[in-house]
């Protein structure tokens, strides 16, 4: 057991005696003077927060675990006097329990069971894992507990989400919460914005490509920067096109929207050090951009920010230099993808084949004699690389003592001393002086690839899905320990989604029950290193709705199981793709024919978007959607909404944040009557921890959590509402139901009314 202790040293002589003997205010004088002989860091504007077990306690007040007194100490510790000094007498807590019970006057019932627990567990110091389906008011339930929570003497909330989007709806739904009328305020981070400079150099770069597609963008990419660069290309960053009254401009998210297949955002994004100067003397808008939101920090209780954010939080603590505004209690929206985010940013990734085209930017004179040579060396090495490495769309993760990762560091380090060389010679040149931007985007490359040769560094070798261009991640063992200092950081928190968990038939794994089965926290618990004597495992609020207005169809013949890479022979694993795409394009020609109202097909390669929608042009005509590499999700988004609320009946074939991340409601209704899972989302998350995982003794867990979070996250697209009624699931892949690594997806889809006939057959019950 740990007890979460927070005083203010300063300030004990102030703590009243009610309800705390002489004896425990001793002790808590005792206490608070050992915390600041070891020199404890400060949590919250003024006060102390240390974790105690029964040994640390005994050590602080000088006493035994036999001893008369011990049972005194503890009894007062379990009842909150330490954690709420001078706080409210007894019987008020009482009172404030029996409202959190009952849940305030404006809640639906789904509501009131997810705020009542939240709102006792902050009180007591939990770390909180709450699931809750899409459509019951979590936020707005979260939003009243975050209120109780401040109520109560906390300082400061922190509502953390996976992108802006997520952040602006999470806003909206604690501004229209009737119990809470507080300030808040957004912190966006340097990954938020990026360096002007350098994405003018990529523009150019662009433009002088051979492909008409490529160099069109690079045109486009210009236009946007010369008008300032502007917030709102999506509709996530319109949210944000001012903070407190500012304009925002130079965001990352709309810088996407503008990169094709292979240009990655990475590269352009702002560090932490390039936005710690001082705005006056800074050039670069992207910067100054940045620095005009971090000038904007005011001392608003609630707090938002992204996933990335946190994560560079998280990282500096350990440096004790802090991104955020101290807070003790922190709200982690669709949790089960903080691991993947923050890998994100803190493994860093360089864009191999754009090297050379950055190289020759460089003024002509610096590539002459030893400059030629440099570029040469990094041609060889790239061809070398493609050589290891041809297949499109895939990747590898290499582990030091691989065959292959000693070879694949020499070449990164080849690669490394010809960037710096040339690097070096640009910066002493005196008359031949290099872009700003160019060397900027230079000098990021370097230090991923200086980075690669760490002793123990995992390299992670990527292939865009197109053009096959080359990226290199450079990352460590794991997060654990980065995990571990979060958690002690904060008083208490919440982790909320509407898959946190994994449904499981034996009852000794599960932590959690409700009527329709047994769940287990275990995967989740293991990647984010949750302290377990501090978890408490909420149960799920699911209302009987959110799957009895669904009918699944799923395909059970062995014989339709999507082709795998693992056939040895390139020609049989050809023919068997072509096979399953004309089985499938049949499949989806009868779906659609039946469909009130928009299908969603999604899949898990941007080849097979591509091999399905030749297929269907003909029969589906105007109908289709597909989405293709570098295409702007919104966009399609907002055609495939229209096009449904129109009666036309689309069909968007989609992949990526499709699975995850994109709202298809019109007037709180879900446009989508028929969802169609093609196959099963193995793999999807490609970070370096979970490429690790894979490779452990955990990977058959790791693989069946990732693949069940994923298809319950699709499946989520369809029904928002309690009136999206006469929905339609076709699971398309038998895997989910012959395969033991895909039980939990089985037992997912066995809570759903099931038909294995057409549209109206007849169905089983869940």
């Amino acid at each position: 057991m740990q007890i979460r202790l927070k005083y203010s040293p300063e300030r004990l002589t102030d703590i009243p005696a009610t309800g705390q003997s002489r004896f425990f205010r001793e002790r808590l004088h005792a206490a608070a003077h050992t915390a600041r002989r070891r020199r404890l860091p400060a949590v919250g504007l003024d006060s102390i927060s240390i974790n105690l077990g029964a040994r640390d306690l005994a050590v602080l007040s000088g006493l035994r675990q036999g001893d008369e007194p011990w049972s005194e100490v503890l009894s007062e510790l379990l009842h909150g006097h330490l954690n709420q000094p001078g706080g409210e007498p007894r019987s008020k807590r009482t009172e404030a329990a029996d409202r959190r019970a009952e849940g305030p006057d404006w809640m639906r019932p789904e509501q009131g069971r997810f705020y009542a627990p939240l709102a006792e567990g902050l009180a007591a110091n939990a770390i909180l894992l709450a699931e809750a389906a899409t459509g019951t008011g979590k936020g707005r339930a979260v939003a009243q507990a975050v209120e109780d929570a401040l109520a109560a003497g906390r300082e400061r909330v922190v509502v953390c989400g996976p992108t802006l989007g997520v952040l602006a709806a999470l806003a909206r739904e604690f501004g229209s919460c009737p119990g809470l009328n507080r300030p808040m305020q957004f912190f966006l981070g340097a990954a938020q914005f990026f360096h002007a400079g350098r994405a003018r150099q990529l523009a150019s770069l662009m433009q002088s490509g051979s492909d008409p597609e490529t160099q069109a963008s690079g045109s486009a990419l210009l236009q946007w920067l010369d008008a300032g660069a502007p917030a709102g290309r999506t509709d996530s960053t319109a949210a944000f096109a001012s903070v407190e009254g500012q304009p925002v401009s130079h965001l990352t998210d709309d810088l996407a929207t503008l990169l094709p297949d292979g240009y990655g955002v990475e590269e352009l994004e702002l560090s932490a050090e390039e936005i710690g100067g001082d705005a006056e003397s800074e050039t670069d808008p992207g910067i100054r951009a940045a620095m005009a939101a971090r000038d904007l920090e005011g001392d608003a209780p609630i707090v938002f920010c992204t996933h990335a954010m946190y994560a560079l939080h998280a990282r500096m603590i350990g440096l004790e230099r802090y991104l955020l505004p101290p807070h003790e209690v922190l709200v982690l929206d669709e949790a089960h993808q903080f691991e993947e985010n923050a890998n994100a940013v803190l493994s860093p990734t360089a864009s191999l084949d754009q090297l050379p085209r950055l190289l020759r930017s460089l003024p002509a004179a610096l590539l002459l004699k030893t400059g030629k040579r440099d570029l040469e060396a990094v041609e060889e090495v790239l061809k070398d690389l493609h050589n290891r490495f041809p297949e499109r769309g895939g990747e590898i993760l290499l582990f030091p003592g691989d065959d292959r990762y000693a070879a694949v560091q020499v070449q990164a380090g080849r690669l490394h001393q010809a960037v710096d060389a040339l690097i070096g010679r640009a910066e002493r040149a005196r008359q031949h002086t290099a872009d700003p931007g160019l060397l900027a985007l230079l000098k990021r490359t370097r230090s991923i690839l200086r980075a690669s040769q760490r002793e123990r560094a995992l390299l992670q070798l990527s292939s865009s899905p197109v053009r096959g261009y080359l990226s290199l991640a450079v990352g460590g063992q794991g997060l654990r320990r980065l995990f571990e200092r979060m958690w002690s950081q904060v008083d208490a928190a919440v982790l909320m989604s509407a898959t946190l968990y994994v449904p499981t038939r034996d009852s000794r794994r599960a932590d959690v029950s409700d009527t329709q089965g047994w769940y287990s926290a275990r995967h989740l618990t293991q990647v984010l290193a949750l302290p377990r004597e501090r978890l408490r495992t909420l149960k799920p609020v699911r209302p009987d709705w959110v799957r009895g207005n669904v009918i699944a169809h799923i395909e059970r013949n062995p014989e339709r199981r999507p082709p795998s890479t693992s056939e040895t022979d390139p020609a049989i694993y050809a023919a068997l793709v072509q096979q399953w795409l004309d089985d499938t394009a049949r499949d989806l020609a009868r779906i659609t024919e039946g469909a009130e109202q928009g299908t969603l097909v999604l899949l898990t390669a941007y080849r097979d978007i591509e091999g399905l929608s030749e297929r269907l042009a003909d029969t589906l005509g105007e109908r289709l959607i597909a989405q293709g590499p570098g295409a702007r999700l919104s966009a399609l988004r907002e055609a495939f909404v229209a096009s449904s609320r129109n009666g036309e009946r689309p069909v968007w074939l989609a992949t990526g944040a499709a699975w995850t991340g994109i709202n298809l409601t019109s007037e709180g209704l879900s446009q989508v009557s028929d969802l169609v899972i093609a196959r099963l989302p193995v793999g999807l998350n490609r970070s370096i921890s979970q490429a690790a995982r894979n490779r452990g003794r955990a990977n058959f867990e790791s693989k069946a959590a990732e693949t069940y979070w994923q298809t319950a996250q699709g499946i989520g697209r369809m029904v928002r509402s309690e009136q999206d009624t006469d929905r339609h699931l076709w699971v398309l892949d038998p895997r989910a139901v012959i395969e033991p690594l895909y039980t939990p997806v089985r037992l997912l889809l066995e809570s759903y009314r099931v038909s294995d006939g057409p549209r109206d057959s007849d169905c089983s019950p869940p």
